[in-house]
């Protein structure tokens, strides 16, 4: 009997050094950032405490402090009731909040009700340690934390009114961080909601206005936001009633045709709002997406309405007979620019190094032929393709040359004062031409260096303008396919992300087991990948490697509900394949063969596979041949066709 006894007591004692030395590591492995599954290192060490405080009096007898023993029961019993409250806190957090309610990523929950539910399970917890560890009774309990409760809202209310305030901005979905919204005539994007106050971040100081959220309650707040990220804004402008309504809005409509920020779909719309005693007033509404090209995209539409205007004689409504201002159109534009004459035109053109061989009378003749214009964004100068009529000689400004080929149209250059544009082939204006600010430019007639004696002089210039065009034009068509490249990888990493959630999608009381006991089928498929994906970089033959390594990193980070795998463990066995790969590069595809063949049943799994794979071998651009070859080889074992 006593042989039995002291060996329970060796036991316990073990059991209980055990589970500390446990405890300690989990603890210590969490400080360092080393813990990949919260979940299940929170178990071990609520697993753990539950040893320790049924080993516990044994322990007290064998080392003579059972006088200790009861506090020390105490101190456990509280630590285990808040390490279960932690353990269900987590879990609530990472099988409820974030896979059940989350939509593509992002959960609607606001931060308050997660925080307000948290706070709800540690004030159970507390009761429930002071009704069964210290045996107070819950009639007490309550009465005091109601006393308590009562005495802190009120001398606290003010906060707790915040509280509410922001807890019902919270629900009511009507806005989020990251929201544009205008609170008391203050615009800015939510930086950050919390139970006291919302600030928004304003894009034109880059300063923060924080207000309480009961103010906002309270007060009529616009939201750009939604409910969509699609922004509208308007202008409105008098035009004197001399003019058809119609053809101003035609006129406007053509000219809103070139800006760039504005969005062609949907398509400005011109408003007529009524009769004024100036004339007529005009409304413009525009959309442009995202807070960004705001102030740009009115400017552009601005612009617009002033080139419509000049263009066709149009006159704002203004008070003429107050003002005396007569005819707007016949002052200059900048009083400090003095109009040149013909000789300033000539001598401008001597300093261009294509009219430098020119004598004075043929500069004369043809100064004679050129004339002084100006241009404002965003209207069109030359479409390209179009007949050759003119070029031109920047003195002022800037042009924007764009090049449009299969539909799309990319910017190609750029023209500053003392360069020449409007240069053309056989098939008319190599590019179109818009301003990309007020810009002055001497028109000079085509036809001086296509019948003159400049011809020679020109076609060097007309040569580099091509190869420039050409060479811009490939970079922007590599640009535009990498962009879309970004974009459909963009998607298709949404795809995947959805497609590994459901494929580890269960009941909650499921994915809790899960978390806590180890499954092969997340081992098999962490090693599928690793596999698969290394024998397409290598097929890839692809020097520098490491983009490939970070979207297979960027990949496993999406596989959200593989419990037991670490990221360092998914890249130790990703670089390993790679070396196999390297080194017989025949046996480790057989071997994925193999293990391709052992789960073709598994349609699903097979499909996430395939997609993954196809990530990883058009990260660079387009699969290579050798890589097309492995994906079809790879699908028909799957049985995907």
């Amino acid at each position: 009997m006593e042989f039995a006894t002291n060996t329970a007591e060796i036991i316990g004692l073990l059991a209980i050094l055990s589970s500390f030395t446990v405890i300690f590591v989990q603890v210590m492995q969490w400080l360092m950032g080393r813990v990949y599954n919260k979940v299940r290192s929170s178990f071990f060490i609520l697993v753990s405490m539950t040893i320790v405080y049924y080993a516990e009096p044994t322990a007290m007898r064998v080392m003579a402090l059972t006088a200790y023993a009861h506090p020390v029961s105490q101190a456990i019993a509280v630590i285990w009731w808040l390490c279960l409250a932690f353990l269900v806190d987590l879990s609530i957090r990472r099988f409820v909040w974030q896979p059940q309610i989350a939509e593509h990523g992002f959960s609607p929950l606001p931060k308050l009700v997660k925080d307000l539910i948290s706070l709800m399970i540690y004030a159970a917890a507390v009761m429930v340690v002071m009704h069964f560890v210290f045996d107070e009774s819950i009639g007490a309990v309550l009465a005091t934390s109601g006393g308590v409760a009562f005495v802190l809202g009120f001398a606290a209310q003010k906060t707790l009114s915040e509280a509410f305030a922001g807890l019902s901005l919270s629900l009511s979905k009507t806005l989020r961080v990251g929201d544009y919204l205008e609170v008391n005539g203050v615009y800015g994007q939510v930086y950050d909601l919390n139970w006291r106050n919302i600030s928004l971040k304003s894009p034109n100081t880059a300063s923060l206005h924080i207000f309480p959220n009961s103010t906002v309650a309270s007060s009529m707040v616009v939201n750009y936001s939604q409910p969509n990220d699609q922004f509208k804004n308007w202008v409105t402008f008098v035009v004197e009633p001399h003019a058809s309504p119609d053809f101003v809005v035609n006129v406007v409509k053509q000219e809103l045709k070139g800006c760039r920020y504005v969005m062609a779909t949907p398509a400005p719309d011109i408003n007529l709002l009524g009769f004024e005693e100036l004339g007529i007033k005009y409304r413009v509404r525009y959309c442009f997406e995202g807070d960004d090209p705001w102030w740009d995209a009115q400017n552009e539409v601005v612009n617009a309405i002033w080139n419509g205007m000049r263009k066709h004689g149009l006159r704002f409504g203004i008070h003429r007979r107050l003002l005396d201002s007569g005819e707007e159109w016949n002052r200059q534009v900048e009083p400090i620019f003095v109009e040149p004459d013909k000789l300033d035109i000539a001598d401008t053109l001597r300093r261009h190094p294509l009219f430098a061989k020119l004598d004075e009378a043929q500069l004369a003749q043809i100064a004679h032929h050129s004339t002084l214009c100006e241009f404002n964004p965003p209207e069109i100068m030359v479409e390209q393709g179009v007949s050759p009529v003119f070029f031109y000689l920047m003195l002022s400004g800037a042009v924007s040359h764009t090049l449009q080929r299969d539909g799309q149209r990319f910017q190609v250059a750029e023209s500053y004062p003392g360069d020449i544009c409007g240069f053309a082939d056989d098939y008319g204006v190599i590019t179109s031409m818009q301003p990309s600010v007020y810009s002055r430019l001497i028109k000079l007639p085509y036809h001086i260096v296509t019948e003159g004696n400049l011809q020679s002089a020109f076609l060097p210039f007309l040569q580099q303008w091509r190869t420039t065009v050409e060479e811009a034009f490939e970079q922007e068509a590599l640009n535009h396919i990498a962009k879309q490249h970004t974009h459909y990888h963009r998607r298709l990493t949404q795809t995947l992300k959805e497609g590994y959630s459901k494929f580890f999608d269960g009941t909650i009381p499921a994915k809790l087991i899960g978390a806590v006991l180890s499954r092969d089928e997340e081992s098999q498929l962490v090693e599928i990948l690793a596999e698969a994906c290394a024998l397409l970089v290598v097929a890839g033959n692809d020097c520098d490697r490491s983009l490939e390594r970070e979207k297979y990193l960027e990949i496993m980070s999406h596989l959200e509900h593989i419990h037991h795998v670490s990221t360092r463990d998914m890249l130790r066995r990703y670089d390993e394949a790679l070396k196999d790969a390297d080194g017989n590069f025949a046996e480790l595809e057989g071997l994925v063969c193999r293990h391709l063949q052992g789960i073709s049943h598994q349609s699903t799994e097979g499909e996430l596979l395939l997609q993954t794979m196809h990530y990883i071998a058009g990260v660079s651009g387009h699969p290579t041949p050798a890589q097309q070859k492995l994906l079809k080889g790879f699908a028909e074992t799957l049985g995907h066709h």
